[in-house]
């Protein structure tokens, strides 16, 4: 009888963390299962290691980060992807 219990509360901790990990997810601090994170901060993660272990290609971040503010400040609408459907 202390298995099924012991496995009931293991599931309802499991069940609570999901809850939880999706609430945190929708607050938009974490990609858990509904969103997925995009390329480009994977690409700019990257880029970061690469800025740490090789310091003298440090002005590749600074350049890219530059880039980004230039597009965000540019007054363009944002760019949709055509689905075909």
């Amino acid at each position: 009888m202390k298995w099924v219990i012991a496995a009931l509360l293991v599931l309802a901790l499991l069940a609570a963390a999901d809850r939880f990990l999706l609430w945190v997810e929708s607050r938009g601090w974490l990609f858990y299962r509904r969103r997925k994170a995009s390329s480009s901060s994977a690409s700019n993660a990257m880029l970061e290691l690469h800025a740490i272990f090789e310091p003298e290609k440090h002005h590749v971040v600074v350049e890219r980060r530059e880039m980004e503010l230039d597009e965000a400040e540019a007054g363009d609408p944002p760019k949709h992807r055509e689905s075909n459907a």
